[in-house]
């Protein structure tokens, strides 16, 4: 690899650590919430469900 390339790499490597990708949190939800994402997501089948493609 040539070293314009390997440059290029390393700038775009500095910026990655420069700007992380913020953490995710999650919280906890209620019953009802499930619930409500249970209904409007009725249509979407687990993936246990979906048929294997081999």
């Amino acid at each position: 690899m040539g070293s314009k390339a390997m440059r290029r790499i390393a700038k775009e490597l500095a910026a990655c650590h420069a700007n992380p990708v913020p953490s995710l949190s999650v919280e906890a939800v209620s019953d009802d919430d499930l619930k409500h994402w249970q209904g409007k997501h009725a249509h979407i089948q687990p993936a246990s469900d979906r048929e294997t493609v081999g």
